[in-house]
């Protein structure tokens, strides 16, 4: 007898919870209906304060109930868009992940502000945000070393080629004299001259202005391997 009530019991909790699923209780065309949010990588930014953030969200949230350019084939799990784009869909057991696939690209969208996107969303927010605390916290030391490496004169002589000033060894010889950098502003002169016509530089002591470092998204590649900025690589990102 107590083996039963114990089945019972489970049945009825069974249900339950299935009756709690709107998958199993609503159709997909109804399912469908609402604000949908795709769950984006994070993309480079690289600023001093910040190298990586989400793309702006206008372009990742889409209105099935308002979109006029969507249709829906509940019977063949079909959405198309525009008429020329077409997907397969397929919803999770909760009705809040909905996956559009067709052969050249899968996307995954999540009921916005549903409890799966949260969960979704939070440990990418976390990983993103630690490598942006350890890139504000490196930054500093970076501009620190690159003002020491700079600093002192520079020399394109056959013999001490550190700086190419568009040509190989000038007579007489060139010279790019850097100040120390304070807070990245440093003075630059050049002196030395060109030896014949052919020589795309004359040099005399000139004032440069409007310097920057720029780190492209290559570099980085370079640095850190491809992947680097994927929500699945963050934490190594982080070490890196």
């Amino acid at each position: 007898m107590k083996n039963k009530i114990i089945v019972v019991a489970i049945l009825i909790t069974t249900f339950f919870s299935l009756s709690a699923c709107s998958k199993l209780t609503k159709s997909e065309s109804t399912l469908i209906k609402g604000q949908w949010e795709l769950l984006q990588e994070p993309i480079q930014v690289t600023s001093n304060l910040k190298l990586l953030d989400f793309p702006n969200k206008s372009t990742s949230i889409v209105n099935f109930t308002k979109e006029k350019n969507y249709q829906f084939n509940e019977k063949k799990h079909e959405l198309s868009y525009l008429n020329s784009y077409k997907y397969q869909t397929s919803f999770d057991i909760s009705g809040n992940i909905l996956t559009l696939s067709n052969k050249k690209q899968k996307m995954i969208y999540y009921r916005k502000n549903s409890v799966q996107y949260k969960k979704a969303i939070t440990p990418i927010k976390n990983n993103m945000t630690s490598v942006n605390e350890a890139w504000k916290a490196q930054n500093q030391s970076f501009l620190k070393d690159f003002e020491e490496a700079i600093a002192g004169n520079w020399s394109n002589a056959k013999g001490n080629a550190q700086v190419n000033l568009n040509h190989d060894s000038p007579d007489p010889d060139a010279t790019l004299t850097i100040s120390a950098p304070k807070f990245l502003f440093f003075d630059i002169s050049f002196t030395g001259g060109a030896r014949d016509k052919t020589m795309s530089v004359n040099f005399k002591d000139k004032n440069i202005s409007d310097a920057a470092i720029k780190i492209s998204y290559y570099d980085f590649d370079t640095l850190l391997d491809l992947g680097w900025s994927a929500s699945e690589n963050l934490n190594e990102t982080k070490e890196k």
